[in-house]
Formats: C-alpha cells, structure tokens, sequence
C-alpha cells in the first residue's frame, strides 16, 4: 500500500527583533495534535508554493505576508504518510498574528528552540534556526 504524500508550506515568521519565531500548537484531532509547529499548510493542487504560503499564513494567522524568503525543502516519511515541508522565511508581513482557527501562537527566542516538542520532519528547521 502506497502512504499518502502531503505537501506543505511552512513559514519561518520572525518578529521585529529577528531573535524570536513564531510557533503554534497542533490542535486536538491533527496529527502529531500537543506539539508545536512553524505555521503554514498544505499545498493544493495546482497551486504555487509561495501562494499557499500566503495563503495558508492569512487563513490561520490573519497576516499579509510580501515576498516570503524561499530557504530549502524537507521530505519525511512519518509510518502513516511523506511529507514534503517546502520552507520560506517571513520577516515582511501586515497584521499582528493570531491564531483564527484556535491555535495557541507562542513567540520564542531562537536559542530557546531545542526545548521546545517539535514534529519530527522538523528538526531540520530547528537545527537551522540554531546556526543563524
């Protein structure tokens, strides 16, 4: 049986300082629910990386991103499905973020990410931060 493959556009969203990311909770009912995340969302099809981001970033965060930094990709493969993380970062954006579907956002300085309960598929993001 071949796994489902999902794409997802996923921001890295810095605040003013650049020393601090945004992160929200994986809600009750999704996968991976209790961890935290870089927002963002799944791909549809036929839609461009960088829209979905956009896209995505409005619908969850209430933000107006502009020209979102295309940084690198991550495939995963968790046992019940692969997903491809196409990674921006966000430092351009209109509107204070809030979480429109019930998410808990958190700000949290970069040094401080390595205690935070992250998915697995994004260690590589964390590992990332931690260098800059």
């Amino acid at each position: 049986m071949t796994k489902k493959h999902v794409y997802v556009a996923v921001g890295i969203i810095f605040d003013a300082s650049k020393e601090k990311v945004l992160i929200a909770q994986r809600q009750r009912g999704q996968h991976l629910a209790g961890k935290w995340e870089f927002p963002g969302g799944k791909i549809d099809p036929g839609e461009e990386n960088t829209e979905a981001l956009i896209r995505e970033l409005h619908e969850e965060l209430g933000i107006d991103v502009n020209v979102p930094e295309f940084l690198f990709d991550i495939d995963f493969e968790y046992p019940e499905k692969c997903v491809t993380l196409h990674i921006f970062r966000v430092e351009d954006f209109k509107n204070a973020p809030v979480g429109c579907e019930g998410q808990v956002l958190q700000w949290v300085h970069l040094n401080a990410l390595e205690h935070i309960d992250f998915p697995e598929a994004n260690s590589q993001i964390v590992r990332y931060l931690l260098d800059l």
